[in-house]
């Protein structure tokens, strides 16, 4: 994490920022503190972007260490199983640690998705080559699914069950990307959920979850989970990996003294979370 903490890597995810050139967005977080990007695959990706990218990272210092994978159809980057692959060799290019890739969801298009992964034995060998490391993402309920409002929570993605997700990512040597909000609209406490999955987490997708107006990825600062104690309970299990600030754009918009301003609070924030850790003698007694 640049500044302070030195085990923890900050990433800003550029899904975060909207109507920026690349070198301005490399600006931006260089300015904020942010230890490098994790680099969202949408519509704006193409080919040509990867030797600006590159040439970015060599200017700046500031290296892409997390690309994930389009979270929705794009055009050119074929079905889902294609879409992941597509993003490992982009990794590749662009010298990442890691990618992290959404589960299935519970639709007839994504059946052959889930066969997939069930038949892969070994995500960081047959996949990640041993060199990317694979990584797939929890994921959230929601009230509103393919443009369709619903009267409760549903799941539309597989693996919500977290003892189902455990075996996933146990069986099938899959690391994991754990999301405070997605989590968060799920009711259960941040703690257990970290806990459980201590040993696949190798990513950290950190925003926080409104439960009244239901709105995910706020900034860390605001909203119903207790974020500062859950930094503090990762910071104590000696975790090591990276911590992307991933929330909504709007939040960089909104802020009256710009997105720069918004930024420098919410690493502003994270990093006072962290250095009032205080020793704790019983760690596991306490839920974050």
């Amino acid at each position: 994490m640049g500044g302070p903490h030195p085990r923890i890597e900050l990433l800003l995810s550029t899904g975060s920022v909207r109507g920026l050139s690349l070198p301005r967005l490399f600006a931006l977080a260089e300015t904020a503190g942010f230890a490098g990007l994790e680099y969202v695959v949408d519509q704006q990706h193409s080919p040509e972007r990867v030797p600006e990218l590159r040439g970015l990272i060599e200017e700046t210092g500031l290296r892409i260490r997390n690309v994930h994978a389009p979270y929705m159809h794009l055009p050119g980057w074929g079905d889902p199983v294609e879409s992941v692959l597509r993003t490992v060799d982009l990794a590749d290019q662009l010298d990442a640690r890691s990618v992290t890739f959404h589960p299935p969801q519970r639709v007839m298009e994504h059946v052959e998705f889930a066969r997939w992964i069930s038949q892969t034995d070994d995500f960081q060998s047959q996949v990640g080559g041993g060199k990317i490391l694979m990584t797939m993402e929890n994921m959230p309920k929601v009230k509103k699914w393919r443009g369709h409002k619903v009267p409760f929570t549903t799941s539309p993605s597989r693996y919500q069950n977290r003892d189902e997700l455990w075996e996933i990512l146990d069986e099938h040597n899959l690391f994991m990307t754990f999301d405070t909000t997605h989590y968060g609209t799920t009711g259960e406490s941040l703690g257990a959920c970290f806990s459980q999955f201590r040993d696949r987490i190798r990513t950290i997708h950190l925003s926080n979850f409104d439960a009244r107006e239901f709105e995910e990825h706020m900034p860390p600062q605001t909203g119903d989970l207790d974020l500062e104690s859950f930094l503090q309970r990762v910071d104590r299990s000696g975790y090591d990996g990276l911590m992307t600030l991933e929330v909504r754009p709007q939040e960089l918009e909104a802020h009256p003294d710009g997105p720069r301003e918004a930024l420098d609070g919410m690493v502003s924030w994270i990093r006072k979370a962290l250095e009032s850790l205080q020793p704790d003698p019983h760690p596991s007694s306490r839920p974050a």
